[in-house]
């Protein structure tokens, strides 16, 4: 499990045509899953003005990249002293963006303040962080049961211990019929994968869950001296009789 990258040098000219904030993303999305802080570097070159204006942006999606949420300024809006800037604000905590969300990405918002017409540069962005988390599993299943008694579906192979303390899972559950409930679970083995213990509910007080969209946030997991973890998805139904979901996840765990 890493503790931290970059997402690399990215450079794109770049001509705001109106006072109004303009958004440019220098990244794809990547997890972030363990990510609560950044250093981002933004540097400008060749601009055509001192009128040019430039700011961090992030943007973090919960469970779809295709539904994100709404962008958020970071740091200080920049602009050019003879033509160049360079700007370094330091270490930013995102802890209270990313903690309820699966995905995020960089960029920059930008605009001309007002007594031109147009601003243009060569802007460059580049953005340090520190994340101690990754992906673990992912998956989609069409689940059904006839009982109350819970069945699991296995989200990720047996995992080391030691680098899981907390869990967070996005999922989507579509098509749910009858008394269809689910949740996460975990199970632990002390010495041997071949030899797991019995599976237990990861602690969650929104669970049991149904149909739509869901983001766990961090789940604390206990679990203790245990050499392997592995998760699942827990499912059942509430009252007899039958029912059925179909179940998108994806499953990130971290270091705390």
């Amino acid at each position: 499990m890493a503790c931290g990258g970059t997402t690399g040098s990215i450079q794109k000219r770049l001509t705001a045509l109106s006072t109004t904030q303009a958004i440019e993303w220098f990244t794809g999305w990547i997890s972030c899953v363990g990510l609560d802080e950044v250093m981002p570097v933004l540097t400008a070159r060749a601009a055509t003005s001192n009128y040019f204006e430039v700011q961090l942006v992030i943007q973090v999606a919960q469970v779809r990249t295709d539904m994100p949420e709404t962008p958020v300024l970071k740091g200080t809006a920049q602009t050019p002293t003879a033509g160049r800037f360079d700007y370094n604000p330091g270490v930013l905590d995102l802890s209270n963006d990313t903690a309820g969300a699966m995905f995020i990405r960089f960029g920059v918002a930008y605009k001309y303040v007002a007594g031109q017409s147009q601003a243009a540069a060569d802007v460059e962005l580049q953005v340090a962080y520190a994340r101690c988390g990754e992906l673990a599993g992912s998956g989609t299943w069409q689940l059904s049961t006839t009982t109350t008694a819970v069945q699991y579906q296995v989200i990720t192979s047996m995992l080391v211990g030691m680098l899981v303390d907390e869990v967070k899972l996005a999922a989507i559950c579509t098509s749910l019929t009858g008394n269809f409930q689910w949740r996460l679970a975990y199970r632990t083995a002390t010495t041997q994968k071949s030899a797991p213990g019995a599976w237990s509910n990861v602690t969650d007080g929104n669970a049991p869950y149904g149909s739509g969209e869901v983001n766990t946030g961090d789940l604390a997991v206990s679990v203790g001296s245990n050499l392997w973890v592995q998760f699942a998805i827990a499912y059942s139904l509430s009252s007899a009789g039958s029912g059925q979901a179909s179940l998108t996840a994806a499953l990130g765990v971290r270091r705390t």
